[in-house]
Parts: C-alpha cells; structure tokens; sequence
C-alpha cells in the first residue's frame, strides 16, 4: 500500500509540473505579441518599415501600458529603449541633406506619432536652413575666388 501511495504522488506531482508547463505556455502563447515586440521591432527598424514599429508600439502601449505585472515592465522597457533609438535614427535622417520635402514630411510625422520630444518641423527647417546657407556660402566663394582670378589675368 505505501508503494501504491508513493507511484500515485509521483504521478500527481509529475501531473503538476505539466500543467504548470501548459499554463505557461499558454501565458506565452496568449502574450506572444508582447514578448516578440523587441526582435521584431529590430528587425522592422533595419527593413526600414517605421510605420509598422509605429503602430506595433502605440498598441502595446494601449495593451500594456498601465500594467504592473514586473515580466510586461522588463519587456516595455526593452520597448522603450528600441524607440528611442528609433527617434534618434529618425532625427539623423532628418539632418542628413539634401533630402526631398516628402521624406522629411515622412520622418517628421514618425517622430511626432513615436512623440518624440522637441519639435521635429523646427528641426527639419533649421537644418535645411543651415544647409541652404552653406551651399550659398560655398556659391559666393566660388564666385568670388572665379572673380578674383579673372580680376588677377586683366
């Protein structure tokens, strides 16, 4: 009888340890969104589909932004660092010139839809201020060093 007890507690307790697996899984599978989110988030950053990382973050943070269970905080945070990153990729683009007014009007609706702080348009304009004051800058020295060799052979 004691052996009949002793099989029967190790089925029940092997019992346990499955269901225990299965509910985890389940967990997993239920939450699947939430723990992908930072490979998949890498992976749309470095394919450059910025509106899919956009409207991937915005749900996550409808879904588990207020959570306080600290395993959907860790993976938040993981979020959180990743789009930061982002923002800073997006506002190196956004100085990178010349660029054509659509990419810029692309880039600056990413940062204020990842509400990034700052103003991206002021940003946008002054950079593309400073760029077309360079390039003038460089088009009156050319002009002048011309000027001044033509002026140099009279």
């Amino acid at each position: 009888m004691l052996e009949a007890n002793k099989l029967f507690e190790e089925v029940l307790a092997r019992r346990d340890r499955a269901d225990a697996t299965r509910n985890a899984l389940g967990v997993l599978q239920r939450f699947k969104f939430l723990f992908s989110l930072p490979v998949s988030i890498e992976r749309n950053i470095r394919k450059g589909d910025y509106d899919v990382v956009i409207n991937d973050y915005a749900r996550a943070k409808n879904l588990f932004g207020k959570t306080d269970v600290p395993v959907f905080k860790k993976v938040l945070t993981e979020v959180e660092q990743r789009i930061v990153r982002l923002q800073e990729l997006l506002r190196n683009k956004l100085q990178d010139m010349p660029s054509t007014l659509e990419e810029q009007k692309k880039i600056i609706r990413n940062l204020v839809n990842l509400e990034a702080s700052g103003d991206p348009a002021w940003d946008a304009m002054s950079c593309h201020s400073a760029f077309i004051t360079q390039r003038l800058n460089t088009c009156k020295e050319e002009h002048i060093a011309i000027e001044t060799a033509n002026g140099d052979e009279l």
